[in-house]
């Protein structure tokens, strides 16, 4: 088992949906972890998929875009 496939498995058992990184502006997803290869991973932490507001800011939220966030999405949003 490699590093990656280590990764995914424990963030499924933890009910997490991909990875982000503050630092670098970067989100990815269970099944398309650390597509950047080794740039940047050291940065990226655990987070939870949401669908992209009003308020996000980065490219392709206009399209119905989402992105990964530290924080589990609200009940009911």
């Amino acid at each position: 088992m490699n590093v990656r496939e280590i990764v995914e498995k424990w963030l499924k058992e933890n009910k997490f949906n991909g990875l982000w990184n503050d630092l670098s502006e970067c989100g990815c997803e269970i099944g398309y972890l650390m597509p950047c290869s080794n740039e940047g991973i050291d940065g990226c932490e655990a987070g939870y998929k949401v669908d992209c507001t009003t308020e996000c800011d980065h490219e392709g939220a206009e399209e119905g875009g989402w992105h990964i966030q530290p924080d589990p999405p609200k009940e009911g949003g």
